[in-house]
């Protein structure tokens, strides 16, 4: 049985060039916050992170919030880890066993 994690959910993206009135994006920022759920608002982020090229300033927005896994995503997150690692146990084996034609049992 694995430990419960927290989850990481994005409330807002954006990549690309931001290009509007600040007053419209801090609109946009007040109607994001109260989406996402009281518990949460006070611990929640924001990143920002810029690069330019040629002259175009380009910005990525991400807002998110941590919460604790409900029982439904910790079960889903187990049902893909243990897929991960079948598919990963095949794989290895089939290559094995590619290597062993390849260069015998010696």
């Amino acid at each position: 049985m694995g430990k419960r994690r927290n989850v990481r959910v994005y409330a807002y993206s954006n990549e690309g060039s931001i290009c509007e009135p600040f007053q419209d994006f801090v609109a946009r920022m007040n109607y994001l916050l109260e989406e996402i759920p009281e518990e949460y608002r006070a611990k929640s982020e924001i990143e920002i992170t810029t690069c330019s090229s040629y002259g175009d300033y380009i910005a990525d927005v991400y807002v998110y919030f941590d919460h604790p896994e409900t029982d439904e995503e910790y079960a889903s997150r187990l049902a893909h880890e243990a897929a991960t690692k079948e598919y990963n146990m095949r794989r290895e084996r089939e290559l094995f066993e590619a290597l062993k034609l390849k260069y015998g049992d010696a």
